[in-house]
Formats: C-alpha cells, structure tokens, sequence
C-alpha cells in the first residue's frame, strides 16, 4: 500500500507533463491556424485590390480608345465629333493670315500718328487650322498626328487631334487664350483622350508643345513693332485687338 502511494507522486509529474505538452500542442495549433487565416486574408485583401485595380485600368483603356476590349468597349465607347468641321484651304502668300497681318498693321502705319494706334485683326477657324496643320509638317509630330482642326467657339477653342499612331486615336481640348501681360496665354478647361477625361494639368503639357510653338509663330510676326491688347472669340473667328508700338520696325 505504502508502495503505490510513493509511485503516485511521481505519475502526477508524468500526468501534468503531459497535459502540458497537449496544452502547449492547442496554442502551437491556435497560433498556426491564426498566421494562416492571417495570410489567407492578406492574399485575398490583395487579390481585390487587384481586381478592382485591373477593372479600373481596362475601364479607362476601353473608354480611351487605346485599346478595344470586347464587350466592355462597345457600350462604354464612342467615336468622338467635333463640335463642327472646319473647312480647310490651302495656305499660300494670298491666304497666309500673318501676311496679311503684317499687310493691315503696315498700312497702319503709315499714318504719323500710328504710334499707340490700335489695329483690329482676325483669325478665322480655318485659317487658325490650316497654319495649325502646316507647323506640325515641320516637326516630328507629323508623324503621330493624322488630322486636326480648331473649331473656334464663343467660350473656347476647340483642337480636336486624330493620332496615326496609336491608330484611330483622338484627343480633344478645350483651350481658353487670353491676354497676360503683352502676351497671349493658352489655359486648358477640359482634356480627353476619346471619351476619357484627363486633369486639365496633362492638356497644358500637350498644349505648350503644340500651343506653344504656333503662338511663338504667329507673336514673331509682328512683336517687333506691335503688342496684344485684347483677345476675343466668336463663332468661327478670333478677334484679335494689337496696338503699334513701334511703327519703324515695319519698315
């Protein structure tokens, strides 16, 4: 009797050791079935934000136009229009609007008092489009750009651009001039790449390489010896306000 008394103390370390083993098994258990829940929801978090990522991304690419994707480009997608079509004409000596800039401001001059005389000038779209179209011929843009006119609106001016390459692709602006200091300032209100919309701030990147270099164009015509006044805009013209500053630097 006296002998399984003294071996009872000894399997009671043996009984509590091993429920501690099966507890300490549990937690090990509890602790892996959390780190893969844990991971588990990790994967899926990212694999939604995947998901709506990739839908976001193929949205925006179908209603650009860049690319078609099927189904999903037919409702959303729409060939974009000009508010109107510009009708072109071939620029030579007679039809040049800044010669016959040049021509008005000359004639301007010639009176003794033409110094600080203000001279009205207009652009018509069609002028503004084709003297638009043949600075693009001088640059590497040619390359890029299939078709583009500037239909020109009461509010704004409207450049509307089919690209050759990416093929069929159109971008459209709506550009505001106006008069800062002397000069003539480009604000873009509204960029699109077919019927996707861009922040403005994009348009202003593509309108100082366009924009920029066909206002360097037309202001080094007359800088010289006359400065803008006044900028406005009608349906199908641009009424231009200059003022002679400098009535020998046209002779």
């Amino acid at each position: 009797m006296s002998r399984v008394n003294e071996e009872n103390p000894q399997d009671k370390k043996v009984s509590d050791l091993e429920l501690e083993m099966e507890r300490l098994k549990r937690g090990l258990k509890r602790k892996q079935n959390k780190r893969i829940l844990s991971c588990t929801s990790c994967f899926l978090f990212f694999l939604v934000i995947l998901i709506v990522f990739a839908g976001f991304f193929s949205y925006g690419l179908a209603k650009s136009g860049l690319v078609t994707i099927p189904i999903l480009s037919q409702k959303i997608y729409t060939e974009p229009r000009p508010t109107y079509i510009v009708q072109t004409q071939t620029l030579g000596a007679q039809t040049d609007f800044l010669s016959v800039f040049k021509d008005e401001l000359t004639q301007a001059a010639t009176n003794p008092s033409s110094a600080n005389i203000e001279v009205p000038l207009q652009i018509t779209d069609s002028q503004l489009s084709d003297f638009a179209r043949s600075q693009i011929l001088q640059n590497s843009l040619s390359k890029r750009v299939d078709y583009l006119q500037i239909a020109v609106l009461p509010q704004n001016l409207e450049i509307f651009i089919k690209l050759k390459n990416p093929k069929n692709v159109f971008l459209v602006l709506e550009v505001t001039p106006s008069v800062i200091n002397k000069k003539i300032n480009l604000k873009v209100n509204s960029f699109k790449i077919g019927n996707l919309q861009l922040p403005a701030f994009v348009g202003n990147l593509l309108i100082s390489q366009i924009g920029g270099k066909i206002l360097e164009a037309v202001l080094s015509t007359f800088s010289s010896f006359a400065e803008v006044e006044s900028i406005k805009l009608d349906l199908g013209k641009i009424l231009i306000t200059t003022k002679i500053t400098n009535p020998q630097g046209l002779f």
